[in-house]
């Protein structure tokens, strides 16, 4: 685990294409340990997630992301793949946004905007990359909140910079967000004033960051998401799936996924 923290970000982007490339050989499907050299540099490829230093990962996923988008050679499974490895990062951020570096981050996400802003992608086949990169944005406005704006310092001309503009619509939608939830807080709350309050260590209030609890019908549709997500024939299907998701329940937890 030392080892691991002491990857660069450079390293990482040059040794998770090399994984990634050996995982989608078909050459493997010829030898009779293949399935069990797949499975294990998957496992490999997830412990370095896991373990090396967040902001060398993310940094380098982006990169890699970057570099897919602009290359010819990358086919779209392997994209497909650099994608899956940010989403398994977003999805473990609550472990780690304390040691993340967010104002390199947020650099390396302003280059790929400016790169390849959303005019860009009106005639492209799939938008997913710029999906995703959006949805790390959203991802750090929920842990950040409005101290996001606290981490712009290495923005160039940041009046220009369609980042800035995204951050500043996510702030407001969170905002707006909070204000009715806050509305609707305090007008049902009206009726349990002369209800015990909670024992020690519980709450009657929630905080108004706190994850929203999905129904039944809501959960296994973001279980079959996931499913997608994590099979070879739907990844793509499923992230657009995921991002739409997130835009349209944007206080749900999807972490234990």
């Amino acid at each position: 685990k030392t080892l691991a923290k002491r990857a660069s970000r450079d390293v990482l982007r040059d040794l998770i294409p090399h994984l990634i490339t050996v995982m989608l050989d078909t050459r493997l499907n010829e030898l009779q340990e293949g399935p069990q050299v797949v499975r294990a540099i998957n496992v490999l490829t997830v412990h370095i997630l896991q373990r090396s230093n967040p902001t060398h990962v993310m940094s380098a996923l982006i990169k890699l992301l970057h570099d897919c988008v602009g290359s010819l050679n990358a086919s779209e499974r392997f994209t497909e793949l650099v994608m899956k490895c940010l989403w398994k990062m977003l999805r473990m951020m609550g472990n780690y946004v304390d040691e993340l570096n967010v104002d390199r981050i947020l650099l390396d996400l302003h280059v790929f905007l400016k790169t390849y802003p959303s005019s860009y992608w009106k005639d492209r086949p799939s938008d997913t990359p710029i999906r995703t990169v959006k949805t790390v944005l959203y991802t750090l406005v929920k842990y950040k909140g409005e101290d996001i704006t606290k981490h712009l310092m290495l923005i160039p001309n940041r009046h220009d910079s369609d980042l800035v503009i995204y951050l500043q619509k996510l702030i407001y939608m969170r905002k707006d967000g909070d204000q009715k939830t806050g509305s609707g807080a305090k007008t049902s709350s009206s009726s349990h004033d002369n209800q015990p309050e909670a024992g020690i260590g519980g709450s009657t209030k929630k905080s108004k960051n706190s994850p929203m609890r999905l129904s039944k019908s809501t959960h296994e549709s973001l279980a079959e998401i996931f499913k997608k997500i994590g099979s070879k024939e739907h990844t793509k299907e499923g992230l657009m799936e995921l991002y739409e998701f997130r835009q349209r329940h944007p206080q749900a937890d999807i972490e234990p996924f």
